[in-house]
This record gives structure tokens, C-alpha cells and sequence, in this order.
């Protein structure tokens, strides 16, 4: 066999192809979705080449990539999937990856597209202002079709402002904003007027906001 320059030339390029190879495929998120702030989504991925002892990492970016901070390190071999909250960082070039952490060769990793995260307003209230026997309750039934209800209890009488928020953080409605007395209360949603989707109820008393998820389906 004649060795040309062309010949070793095209030999180095697969070489170098081979090596870049994906050893690992991220398969959610996998870009152009849209989240808020408090939802939990599962992160999933898999493997495309196996090897014998590594490890994954999970690292998230805000700026497309530029930067990255971690979200869970050194995750066992036999882990595909790992629950995340989606954090207060508003973007619209999010990014998750997951490396092949090799404790022998090279590392390997793969990336989302662009995802989009919107936040929804951010309530604190001071550790001495808590009451621990303000509870919200799950609504029910969720999902829901027209009407749902949403239950809660007071420790005592309170101004409750009851607001319910589209994914975007934008206020769709204000169900209750008056003075209510100490004990269990149940209220509906009447959500005709809306259209099918994701929804967020805030629950505002002097002393916290709460917020809680409901799914529309029309």
C-alpha cells in the first residue's frame, strides 16, 4: 500500500471523528420547551457507547452554554434520570448537560438545545412571621376540566388574597381578596373563562405567600 499525505490525512480525520463520537445522549430536556419556576422535571439520558466505571454529572447553564453551574455530581453508573426544580433564573437560553465522568479515558457529554424558564413572582416572609398551622391543600381535583377547589386553613382571622397566575406569571384572575375568619375554607375555581393549560393559585396572608400548580384540560 502506497502511504500518501492524503492517506494519512484521511486517517487522522477518522481518528479524530471517532473520538467525537457521543459516548452518552441527554434525552430531556432536549431544548425549545418552556418552564416556570417550581416545576419539577425529570432529567433523562442514555447511554450510547458503554463503559466500565464512570459516574454522571449534571450541570445546568442560563447564557446557552457560556457558563455552567453544577446540579448534581458524581451520580451512580445505573442512574438514567435525576429530578430537578427548575430555579429561579429567568432565560430564555437555558441548558442542561450530562457528562460521562470515566474514571479511566476520556470524559464524554451532550447537551440541550435552548430551553426557555419564566418566573413566577417570589414571595418571602420572615421565619418570625410564619404560622405553622397556615396550610394550603392540594386542589382537587387536578387536572380539572371547568371547576376546581382550593382548600386552606387559618390560625386565625386574616386578609387572604387568592390570585391565580398563568405559566408566564401573568395574573389571570383574583378569586378572593377580603378579610376571612380562623378555620378550614374551600373555594372554586371557576376556570370557563380560560383556556387549557398549566396554572399557578398564590395564596397571600399577612404572614406568607404560598403558591400550588393546577393543570387545565378543556
Amino acid at each position: 500500500m502506497r502511504i500518501t499525505f492524503y492517506t494519512i490525512f484521511s486517517l487522522a480525520f477518522l481518528a479524530s471523528a471517532s473520538s467525537a463520537v457521543g459516548h452518552v445522549l441527554l434525552k430531556y430536556p432536549s431544548g425549545d420547551e418552556t418552564f416556570s419556576t417550581g416545576d419539577t422535571i425529570k432529567i433523562e439520558w442514555q447511554v450510547a457507547i458503554d463503559h466500565g466505571d464512570c459516574n454522571w454529572d449534571l450541570y445546568f447553564s442560563t447564557d446557552g452554554g457560556s457558563s455552567w453551574s453544577e446540579i448534581a455530581i458524581d451520580l451512580s453508573k445505573s442512574n438514567f434520570g435525576y429530578e430537578w426544580i427548575i430555579p429561579a433564573n429567568a432565560t430564555s437560553s437555558g441548558k442542561i448537560k450530562v457528562v460521562q465522568d470515566n474514571v479511566i479515558g476520556s470524559n464524554y457529554e451532550s447537551e440541550s438545545r435552548n430551553f426557555t424558564i419564566n418566573n413566577l413572582p417570589t414571595y418571602i416572609a420572615s421565619e418570625e412571621n410564619q404560622i405553622k398551622n397556615f396550610v394550603i391543600y392540594p386542589a382537587y381535583p387536578n387536572p380539572f376540566n371547568s371547576s376546581t377547589v382550593i382548600s386552606f386553613n387559618l390560625p386565625e382571622q386574616n386578609h387572604v388574597k387568592l390570585i391565580v397566575f398563568n405559566v408566564a406569571g401573568e395574573e389571570v384572575e383574583t378569586i378572593v381578596n377580603s378579610e376571612m375568619s380562623a378555620g378550614f375554607h374551600k373555594i372554586s375555581w371557576n376556570a370557563d373563562n380560560a383556556s387549557s393549560g398549566v396554572y399557578f393559585y398564590a395564596i397571600e396572608t399577612k404572614y406568607s405567600l404560598q403558591t400550588r400548580k393546577v393543570i387545565l384540560l378543556k
